[in-house]
């Protein structure tokens, strides 16, 4: 057997990247081997630190459009110091982009070129959309929304494990010294789902 020879691997994996078949079920399939790919090779330290930080993803793009981040990469490749010129931050903020950077393109939101250049991927025009909120969105593709809707009850399925389900009603129950203490707050509970829950 031939000794195993990694830049031709990784060459090789760059080719098939650019020869992906259209239909949905045949780039899902590929999708799920190369997960599994990367599960294989990618040491289990590095496995933990991805579950570890991948709650802050949201928040982070968040962070990069609100600094027109993404935006800025979809013009076209630019170097930290260019999108941060542009963004008219100062240098303080320079470090701060970087590392935003540097996060977005471990989850491969953005790609990195070089040490200090970058550029947008498929994901980052998707994202680069800071114009409108989320329900603004779906007021304009009504479609969209009905996926989403359909989700919902879903996500309240009697199967669906809740938080009602924890120790927390025994801990907030604990808490109790009077009629008026408050030990419940529904921000944005809709029809009042888990205060629902909470009474049960």
């Amino acid at each position: 057997m031939a000794p195993f020879n990694a830049a031709e691997t990784v060459e090789l994996l760059h080719s098939l990247a650019q020869h992906l078949p259209n239909e949905d079920d045949d780039r899902k399939k590929i999708a799920e081997a190369a997960f599994g790919l990367a599960r294989a090779v990618q040491p289990l330290y590095d496995q933990v630190q991805h579950l570890l930080y991948s709650a802050v993803v949201v928040p982070v793009i968040r962070a990069a459009n609100d600094l027109e981040l993404l935006r800025l990469l979809t013009e076209g490749p630019k170097s930290t110091k260019e999108l941060v010129t542009k963004t008219g931050a100062d240098e303080d903020l320079l470090r701060k982009a970087l590392r935003i950077l540097r996060y977005l393109a471990a989850y491969h939101v953005i790609e990195q070129q070089d040490v200090d250049g970058w550029k947008a991927s498929p994901l980052t025009k998707e994202l680069a959309e800071p114009d409108k909120t989320l329900f603004d969105w779906y007021g304009d593709h009504l479609e969209n929304l009905a996926f989403f809707m359909g989700f919902l009850p879903v996500a309240r399925s009697p199967k669906a494990r809740k938080w009602i389900d924890s120790d927390l009603p025994d801990v907030v129950a604990s808490k109790a010294r009077g009629p008026d203490d408050v030990l419940f707050v529904d921000i944005g509970g809709n029809v009042g789902n888990q205060w629902f829950d909470l009474q049960k």
